[in-house]
């Protein structure tokens, strides 16, 4: 008898809130209108001022499953709002939720469907539709937006998932299931990364992870987002380049991704090649955070890094190559 046969599996909603009252109904809406219902509802919400706390009140008492709300009296952040409700899930699996969204009514039974086909995956994430503040579709989707195209999914598949991670985050937590047991592995998340991003390269040192190519979430862009999904312009990128504080931006860098070289470096059964990887875009950061307040003296070490190909294995490439020329004294 299967494990399927003989355990069925439960899935846990991880959701953080934080004044969400504008969208939040929503996307309450659309986790009770799923064709497979979570067996919880995890809510941590971060020291909301508005109805937030009226609007899930009202929901957990219309639902047929346990909803768990969890207040902070004082803001956490994301991240640490994140870990707090997934550490308080039950369930086999768990899909991260965001509090501006809408779900299809089909998403929990097509990511818990993956994760059940293929045992080897750690975690499973899938496009995301963008729509406007009002759900009304922008013509493009999460993964047009930040570049996922069929050559990248390609190279995941074969077993590139680690490298392309390496390079910049791919996965979005709005779509995101993971396993519950691998949870413990990517825990504490740290406070300067976004959980999907940390969670996910972290797993990819060790694990096989999928994704489903359909858009099963509408992803709501409204201005006030954490993180956006649409693309960005090439004079917003140089104006946005012009106004950083360029020594906070590289110590920031830096510093973060040292947390998870560090995490990294007590995972079981992290492949040796994939740590001295890890070091390496460490020391690439490092490079990086030494460049000169002088502009034309960044030329040579910027030039130097394009031809080692760090710019392309560590970063976007030649766009980060010319933010780190152009960037302020």
């Amino acid at each position: 008898m299967s494990r399927t046969e003989a355990e069925p599996s439960t899935i846990s909603v991880a959701l953080c809130t934080c004044n969400g009252e504008a969208y939040l109904r929503e996307q309450l809406n659309s986790i009770a209108a799923q064709t497979r219902l979570p067996d919880e509802l995890l809510v941590g919400d971060d020291a909301s001022t508005d109805r937030t706390r009226e609007i899930l009140e009202d929901f957990t008492a219309a639902v047929p499953f346990p909803v768990q709300v969890e207040s902070h009296a004082v803001r956490r952040g994301v991240a640490l709002n994140f870990e707090s409700a997934a550490k308080r899930c039950s369930g086999t699996y768990i899909a991260f939720c965001d509090q501006d969204d809408v779900w299809l009514p089909g998403k929990l039974a097509r990511l818990e469907a993956s994760l059940a086909e293929h045992p080897e995956w750690a975690l499973v994430f899938h496009d995301l539709e963008l729509v406007d503040a009002d759900l009304k579709p922008m013509g493009s989707t999460m993964w047009q937006s930040i570049g996922f195209d069929a050559q990248k999914q390609h190279r995941w598949e074969a077993g590139g998932a680690f490298d392309l991670l390496l390079q910049r985050p791919l996965v979005t937590g709005a779509g995101l299931m993971l396993r519950r047991d691998r949870l413990v592995r990517v825990l504490p998340f740290s406070t300067g990364w976004i959980h999907d991003a940390w969670l996910s390269l972290l797993l990819s040192t060790v694990d096989p992870m999928g994704f489903l190519p359909e858009s099963l979430a509408q992803y709501r862009q409204h201005g006030a987002n954490e993180v956006g999904g649409t693309a960005t312009s090439t004079r917003s990128y140089v104006e946005e380049t012009c106004s950083m504080d360029r020594r906070a931006y590289y110590e920031k860098q830096e510093a973060v991704f040292h947390e998870l070289v560090e995490q990294a470096g007590h995972l079981e059964g992290v492949p040796g090649e994939r740590l001295r990887s890890l070091e390496a875009k460490r020391a690439f950061l490092q490079r990086r955070s030494r460049l000169s307040a002088f502009r034309p003296a960044r030329l040579l070490p910027v030039l130097s890094g394009l031809i080692r190909g760090d710019y392309r294995r560590y970063s976007r490439g030649w766009k980060v190559a010319v933010r780190d020329i152009i960037m302020p004294p």
